[in-house]
């Protein structure tokens, strides 16, 4: 039966080895630095918008006395809505929407409108569905960050555990940043969403009347059409009014509201 063949490195060759990577590793530790893009400020200035404004719209809930449910929202943001209400349209992860609240995410959207080349003054239409208000915070202060001028389009329906609460729509929400003079922008205009954007196939009978009344009530222009094609032609006219002369530079989607992204 064969043996193991013993090794003859020595000890003290290993010892050495050993004091060479250790040392190897404090000096990198000790030489390494973060390269800030160079729109860090822009990015900082992003991520604080968006906390500024999650701590106004946590205000503005409890000032409503809609009572947050920490089991589901534990960092309190106040963005967080229920799984099943009049206004949810579909399934929807939780972690999702939690992830989707950090202000981190403002920085990401200045990423984004730096690597898409947007300059000061530039238009960006956005369309949203109530099922990340977090994403549609990152994208507003981002836009602001920036300079640009964001053209946003809401759709009411809501995927579970996001902007799903009847008296607690982001339509409020905005309106809270807007008197908080966090943003100075406003709807440009709002559907019902859900299938084909006019609330049908919900889970309660009462949905869809719920949600007509919300956006009538909401002092935006309301579309409402069964026609999908229609739809998106309206959106694109009023993309095309609110930029006056200028070119729509971006388009950013939120949600899955079908007129953004159609119905295939």
């Amino acid at each position: 039966m064969k043996s193991w063949i013993k090794g003859k490195l020595s000890l003290i060759y290993l010892f050495w080895a050993l004091i060479i990577l250790i040392f190897g590793l404090l000096l990198i530790e000790q030489t390494k630095y973060v390269q800030p893009t160079s729109y860090y400020a822009e990015q900082i200035q992003a991520a604080q918008l968006m906390k500024s404004s999650l701590e106004a719209i946590k205000e503005e809930r409890l000032k409503r006395a809609v009572p947050l449910d920490v089991g589901l929202d534990p960092n309190q943001t106040g963005i967080i809505g229920e799984e099943y209400t009049q206004l949810t349209t579909t399934l929807g992860n939780l972690e999702a929407k939690r992830t989707s609240s950090n202000p981190a995410f403002a920085a990401l959207l200045v990423k984004y409108f730096k690597e898409a080349n947007l300059k000061k003054g530039d238009a960006v239409a956005i369309g949203a569905s109530g099922s990340f208000p977090g994403l549609i915070l990152a994208t507003l202060s981002a836009a602001k960050a920036l300079g640009l001028e964001p053209l946003l389009i809401y759709s009411v329906g809501s995927s579970e555990y996001g902007a799903n609460i009847p008296e607690f729509t982001f339509v409020p929400m905005l309106d809270s940043l807007n008197k908080g003079n966090i943003f100075p922008y406003h709807l440009l205009a709002i559907s019902m969403g859900g299938y084909l954007d006019q609330a049908r196939g919900m889970f309660y009978p009462d949905s869809r009347e719920i949600i007509e009344k919300i956006a009538k009530e909401s002092d935006a222009l309301f579309i409402n059409t069964e026609n999908i094609e229609e739809n998106i032609k309206q959106r694109m006219r009023l993309y095309k009014k609110a930029a006056a002369d200028r070119p729509i530079k971006a388009f950013v989607n939120i949600g899955g509201a079908t007129p953004n992204y159609g119905d295939t």
